[in-house]
C-alpha cells in the first residue's frame, strides 16, 4: 500500500484523470441503477405479490384489437362461481368526486378526486397496510369508508390517528354535509411505487344498482384484481383458458352486433388476459389505466446508458495504464531482478487499480449528494439521503469498487507484468495484445459510444420537440379546466354568463371529456341501412364547447343553444366518418347503442377536423359528440383565457365558483399541462440522454487528454528533432493529431448502422414521428470532432511550442 500511494502521488495527473473519470462513471451508475431498481419494485410490497393479477380486456375484430386495463362489472362474480383456483377477487371502480367534512369540523371542506369504490374482498386480494379495523368487514356495509393515514390526519389530526380515535367516526359528504360515511378502517398510505393511488376507499355496495349488481358485459369500467393459489405455468394457462371461455360465452353474445351480424362475431377474438400486478407499471399502457405508467424500454435504456458511462471510464483507465506501460518497463524489470514474482507484480498492479477506485468511490459519494436534487428532476425518483445510510447501498458501492478496480486493472496486472527482464530493460514488452492496437480499439469504442449517445440524445430531443410543437387540432394553451362533477348543473348557463363578465375570459364550455384524459366513454354507433356498427369514443358537449377548444368545423353546423333538434344530433370527426363509411355524412341517421336502454336515433349535423384526443403515440381515434342535455357523473368546465390578465381571470373564476358553490372546493388545472403528461416519459428520456451525453463527453475528454499527454511524453525527442530540422507548428500539430482523426473516422463509420437501426426501431413506438435524417449523426460526428480537436489540439500545441533544447539536452 505504501508503494501504491507513492505511485499515485508521483503520477498526480494520471491519478486525477482516472479518479475523476471513474467517480463520474460510478456516481452515474449508482444513481441510475437505484432508479431502475425503484421502477422495477412497483407493487412488490404486497404479501406474495406473485400470486396477485389484474384482469384486462382484449377486444379484437378482423386483425384490429383494443386492450383495456378494465373489465365489465359482472366478471368478478363469474370468476368466483366458475374458477375455484382463484382464492379471492375484487373490483376497484372510480365512481365520482366527493365533497367531505370531518364530523367535528364542518368548516374544513375537502374535495376528494381519488376515491375508489371497492368490493368487500379488497383486503383479501390487496392486503397492504390496514392498521385499524377488520379487513373482513370493512366494506360489507353501505357508506363505509377506509382512509389512508395521510387522509385521516388531514381530517382529524395527527393526535387522533396516533391515539386510535378515528375508527367509527364519520365523514359528512355532499354540499350540505347531509350524507354520513362511517370510517371502518385506517390503513397505511400506498407507497409511491404503487400503480394504485387513492385518498379513500368506499364500499361498492353503497351503489347496488349502478355498480354492485351491474350485469352489463360490454361496459369496461372496473379494474378487477384476483389472488390465486401458487400457479405453475401449466395451471396459469388453464386459468387463462377459463377466462377466455367466460369472454366467449358471456361477453360476445352481449355485443350490440351479436344479433345482426353473427358472422362478424365468429371472427372476433375476445379474452380477459391476466397480468401480474408487479408487471403493470412497466409493461402496461392500455386504455383506461389508473395513471400513466412507466416504460420498460426506457428503463432498459437508462440501465444500458449507465453501463456505457461506467464502461467508458474503465476504458480510460486501461488506456492510460497501457500508455504508461513502456515508462514502467524498467521499474518492472528491476522488481524482477530483486526477486519479485509474477504474482506479486499482479497484486501490485491490482492494488493500485483498487486504490484508485476507492478514491473514486469517495468522490462519487460527494457527486451523488451534489446531484441528488437534479437527478430527482431528471428521473422522478433517485437515491434519497437516508438511503446512503442503508447497508444495501454500501454493499453496492463496495461491490462496484472491487468490480471496477479489478476490471480496470486486469489488463495491466495480468499482461504487462509478463514481460521478460531483458526485454523490459531494453524497453520492449511481450504482451498478448499489442498496446498500440488495444489503445486504438478501446479509443474507437469510446468514440462510438460518445457519438451514439450524442446522436441518440439529439434524435430524442427532436421527437419531444415535435410532440410539444405539433399542431394538435385544438388550442391547448390558456385553457383552464374545472373538475365540475355535477356541481354546476341546472345553473350552467348562468354560471357561464358570470364567468364571461371578466374581459380575460373569452369562452366557456361544458363537456364530459377532454383531450389528454386516460379514459373515454365509448358507445356503439350503426349507420342506418348498414348491417354493422362500430364503437366510437363518445363525448357529451354543449353548444360552446367546440369553439372554446377552437375545433375546426369542416361541414354542417355546431350544436345551437336551445335548439331541441340538436338534442338528437351528433357531430363526428373525420376518423369516425371514415370508420362508419359515410360518403355524405350530413343528415345521415345513426343508431346509438342499439338494443340497450340508452338506444337513440341521432342525425349527423356536423363534421369536425380530426384532432388529437389522445397521446401522439396512437393514431387519431373515431369520435362522436352528442349534445350535453343531461347531467353526467363526471364533467368538466373549459374556460378559455385571453393572454391579458390571466391572474385576474383565475381570481374571477375562484370568486364565481365560491358564489355558486360556497361549500365545495374548486379544483382546476390547465389543459396543456394535463396533455403534456402523456409524453412525460419521453421528456424524461430526453433530459437523461442529454445528461448521459455530457457525462460521456466529459469522460471521453478526460481520457483523450490523459492519453495524448502520455503519448506525447514518449515523442518529446521526436518533436524536438522535427523542430530543429525546420518543421512548423502547424505541421507538428497535424502530425500528432492525424492518428486521432483517422480513429474518429472509423468510429463514425461504425456508429452509422447502429444509430440507424436503433432510431428506426425506437420511432416505431409513435404513430406520429419525425422523419429520420442524417442530421443527428452529422451533428454528433461534428461534436465529437470538436471535442477531440480541442483536447488533442491543446496538448499537441503545447508540445509543439516547447523548447526543443529541453527535449534534446539529455542526449
Amino acid at each position: 500500500m505504501k508503494i501504491t500511494l507513492r505511485y499515485l502521488l508521483k503520477n498526480r495527473r494520471t491519478t486525477l484523470l482516472n479518479v475523476l473519470g471513474l467517480a463520474v462513471g460510478m456516481a452515474t451508475f449508482l444513481l441510475i441503477t437505484d432508479h431502475v431498481q425503484y421502477e422495477r419494485s412497483y407493487d412488490q410490497f404486497y404479501e406474495q405479490p406473485e400470486e396477485i393479477f389484474r384482469v384486462n380486456t382484449l377486444w379484437g375484430f378482423e386483425g384490429e384489437e383494443e386492450r383495456y386495463a378494465t373489465t365489465p362489472p359482472p366478471l368478478a362474480e363469474a370468476i368466483r362461481n366458475e374458477i375455484p383456483e382463484v382464492e379471492a377477487v375484487c373490483r376497484v371502480f372510480y365512481w365520482s368526486d366527493f365533497t367531505m367534512r370531518a364530523d367535528n369540523d364542518l368548516g374544513k371542506v375537502f374535495r376528494e378526486t381519488k376515491a375508489y369504490a371497492v368490493d368487500k374482498d379488497f383486503f383479501e386480494v390487496l392486503d397492504y397496510g390496514l392498521i385499524a379495523g377488520d379487513p373482513a368487514t370493512a366494506f360489507v356495509e353501505p357508506a363505509s369508508v377506509v382512509l389512508p393515514r395521510s387522509t385521516a390526519v388531514r381530517y382529524f389530526g395527527e393526535a387522533a390517528v396516533r391515539d386510535g380515535k378515528v375508527l367509527g367516526r364519520q365523514l359528512l359528504g355532499g354540499k350540505d354535509a347531509g350524507t354520513p360515511w362511517k370510517i371502518t378502517g385506517v390503513m397505511e398510505d400506498q407507497p409511491a411505487n404503487s400503480h394504485l393511488q387513492f385518498t379513500m376507499l368506499i364500499s361498492a355496495c353503497t351503489y347496488p344498482d349502478d355498480l354492485y349488481r351491474n350485469q352489463v358485459w360490454t361496459w369496461n369500467v372496473m379494474h378487477t384484481y384476483l389472488r390465486t393459489k401458487a400457479l405453475t405455468p401449466g395451471a396459469r394457462e388453464q386459468l387463462q383458458a377459463k377466462l377466455k371461455n367466460i369472454a366467449e360465452t358471456k361477453t360476445l353474445p352481449n355485443m350490440p352486433m351479436a344479433a345482426s351480424n353473427p358472422e362478424l362475431l365468429a371472427k372476433a377474438n375476445f379474452d380477459f388476459p391476466l397480468q401480474a400486478i408487479t408487471a403493470i407499471h412497466l409493461t402496461s399502457n392500455y386504455l383506461r389505466e389508473m395513471r400513466p405508467n412507466g416504460n420498460v424500454t426506457y428503463v432498459q435504456l437508462f440501465l444500458w446508458a449507465a453501463y456505457l458511462v461506467l464502461f467508458m471510464a474503465i476504458i480510460n483507465f486501461i488506456n492510460l495504464a497501457t500508455a504508461q506501460a513502456t515508462r514502467r518497463a524498467t521499474e518492472t524489470s528491476v522488481r524482477k531482478i530483486l526477486g519479485a514474482s509474477y504474482g506479486s507484480l499482479v497484486r501490485q498492479h491490482l492494488s493500485e487499480s483498487v486504490a484508485t477506485t476507492v478514491l473514486a468511490a469517495g468522490l462519487s459519494l460527494l457527486l451523488i449528494v451534489a446531484w441528488q436534487e437534479g437527478a430527482a428532476q431528471w428521473m422522478g425518483a433517485t437515491i434519497k439521503g437516508d438511503a446512503l445510510l442503508q447497508p444495501i447501498f454500501w454493499t453496492k458501492l463496495l461491490g462496484l469498487c472491487l468490480f471496477t478496480g479489478l476490471a480496470a486493472g486486469a489488463y495491466p496486472a495480468l499482461f504487462l507484468s509478463r514481460s521478460t527482464t531483458m526485454n523490459a530493460l531494453r524497453g520492449r514488452q511481450v504482451k498478448l495484445i499489442s498496446d498500440y492496437n488495444l489503445r486504438n480499439s478501446l479509443l474507437v469504442v469510446q468514440l462510438v459510444l460518445s457519438m451514439a449517445l450524442m446522436a441518440g440524445s439529439w434524435l430524442i430531443y427532436q421527437q419531444v420537440a415535435y410532440f410539444q410543437n405539433k399542431e394538435l387540432g385544438f388550442a391547448k394553451n390558456n385553457l383552464l379546466v374545472i373538475e365540475n362533477d355535477r356541481e354546476i348543473e341546472e345553473r350552467k348557463d348562468v354560471f357561464k354568463e358570470e364567468l364571461l363578465r371578466h374581459p380575460g375570459i373569452t369562452q366557456v364550455g361544458f363537456s364530459n371529456g377532454l383531450p389528454g384524459q386516460p379514459t373515454y366513454q365509448m358507445r356503439d354507433f350503426r349507420a342506418e341501412g348498414k348491417s354493422e356498427g362500430t364503437g366510437l369514443n363518445w363525448i357529451l358537449a354543449d353548444a360552446t364547447f367546440l369553439p372554446t377548444l377552437d375545433l375546426e368545423l369542416l361541414a354542417g353546423t355546431n350544436f345551437k343553444l336551445g335548439n331541441s333538434r340538436d338534442s338528437l344530433g351528433v357531430i363526428l370527426n373525420e376518423a369516425a366518418v371514415k370508420q362508419l363509411e359515410l360518403t355524405n355524412p350530413i343528415g345521415q341517421v345513426l343508431i346509438k347503442n342499439e338494443g340497450n336502454d340508452d338506444e337513440e336515433r341521432l342525425q349527423v349535423i356536423g363534421v369536425v377536423k380530426d384532432f388529437h384526443l389522445q397521446s401522439l403515440h396512437q393514431e387519431i381515434q373515431p369520435l362522436a359528440f352528442c349534445y350535453f342535455k343531461d347531467f353526467v357523473y363526471k364533467d368538466y368546465i373549459s374556460v378559455r383565457l385571453s393572454d391579458e390578465d390571466i391572474a385576474g381571470a383565475i381570481a374571477h373564476v375562484e370568486n364565481s365558483w365560491s358564489a355558486f358553490e360556497p361549500g365545495v372546493p374548486l379544483r382546476y388545472s390547465f389543459l396543456d399541462e394535463n396533455y403534456n403528461e402523456l409524453f412525460k416519459s419521453e421528456v424524461q428520456l430526453s433530459k437523461l440522454f442529454g445528461v448521459f451525453t455530457l457525462l460521456a463527453c466529459f469522460i471521453a475528454g478526460l481520457g483523450l487528454f490523459g492519453l495524448v499527454s502520455l503519448l506525447l511524453t514518449e515523442r518529446v525527442k521526436e518533436i524536438g528533432i522535427r523542430k530543429v530540422l525546420g518543421a512548423s507548428l502547424g505541421q507538428i500539430v497535424l502530425l500528432l493529431s492525424r492518428q486521432f482523426l483517422l480513429l474518429l473516422l472509423v468510429a463514425f463509420l461504425l456508429v452509422v448502422p447502429l444509430f440507424w437501426y436503433g432510431s428506426t426501431e425506437w420511432l416505431q413506438n409513435f404513430a406520429y414521428r419525425i422523419d429520420l435524417t442524417p442530421t443527428p449523426l452529422l451533428g454528433a460526428g461534428m461534436g465529437v470532432l470538436l471535442l477531440a480537436a480541442v483536447t488533442v489540439g491543446i496538448r499537441a500545441t503545447q508540445a509543439a511550442l516547447a523548447n526543443p533544447v529541453e527535449a534534446l539536452k539529455n542526449d
